[in-house]
């Protein structure tokens, strides 16, 4: 019944999810399935509590205190580089600048799970 009602709290339109990376991989994991699935440790109906098939062990390694204030320290970073850039651009010392306010979470969450090895190629997309 857990996993159902976990199931059915969808945000990605019917996506499988997984809450063990390893039953995420296909061909002996060597490559992912399609569509790939999302990862949950937390059951969103149920705040605090795990997903079905989500162990303790997953969520306290999920939740290192160290890497938890890495990303907290790095988010300040961020803000304080946001508002020197800003105002550089408001001064015309920097003729482009995005400002990252309110969006630090998603990218320092994002990029938490890269390894130093990992690529990223990134891209402005102008919605206007």
């Amino acid at each position: 019944a857990a996993e159902a009602a976990a199931r059915a709290f969808d945000y990605a339109n019917g996506l499988p999810w997984v809450a063990n990376l390893d039953d995420a991989w296909v061909e002996g994991g060597r490559g992912w399935p399609s569509p790939l699935p999302m990862f949950w440790l937390l059951d969103p109906e149920a705040p605090g509590q795990l997903v079905a098939g989500a162990t303790e062990a997953q969520a306290a390694e999920a939740a290192d205190p160290a890497t938890a204030r890495a990303m907290y320290e790095t988010m300040l970073t961020v803000q304080a580089l946001d508002d020197v850039f800003y105002m550089a651009q408001r001064q015309g010392r920097v003729s482009f600048y995005l400002q990252a306010a309110g969006e630090e979470g998603a990218t320092v969450g994002a990029a938490a799970g890269l390894a130093s090895e990992d690529e990223m190629f990134l891209q402005y997309v102008s919605r206007a």
